[in-house]
């Protein structure tokens, strides 16, 4: 029996300014980051909009961590991001 493939996503946490809507803030990530990289979302908690990103058929890179991190530097409602190393969510 060969052992299960690794499932590679990376979390995120984004901050979002007060007079922002987070489901709005969640909604252009998924529109303009996440769906057109075939990526999804799965909520974990956390302060803000907090979630881990995996591919929907084929695996998360930090390339696409990458492209989280800079669409999220280029909002003004997103006051601050964090982004956690790829991990393989088979092994959790």
């Amino acid at each position: 029996m060969s052992a299960a493939c690794p499932v590679f996503a990376f979390s995120v946490e984004l901050d979002v300014g007060p007079r922002n809507d987070s489901i709005e803030v969640m909604a252009a990530l998924v529109d303009e980051v996440l769906y057109p990289r075939g990526l999804v979302a799965e909520a974990s908690g956390g302060r803000g909009p907090s979630f881990m990103v995996r591919g929907e058929s084929a695996q998360a890179t930090s390339a696409d961590a990458d492209a989280v991190a800079q669409w999220a530097h280029q909002r003004p409602e997103v006051l601050a991001v964090r982004i956690g190393p790829l991990v393989d969510l088979t092994e959790a």
